[in-house]
């Protein structure tokens, strides 16, 4: 699966972090800039709840 893909596959199966994924999925492949506001916070808290739930 590419991970455009399983962007599109992770947002719809987890409604609460769809903002966020296809965020970095559009910033990723559309060429974001980095002079865009971070979302660290958001990313990391999505990050660990994901990790925690595979652990």
């Amino acid at each position: 699966m590419s991970k455009k893909a399983a962007a599109a596959l992770v947002a719809q199966s987890v409604p609460a972090w769809m903002d966020v994924v296809l965020w970095a999925r559009d910033w990723w492949y559309e060429g974001g800039s980095d002079d865009e506001p971070p979302r660290t916070v958001e990313v990391r808290r999505f990050v660990d709840e994901t990790s925690a739930r595979l652990g």
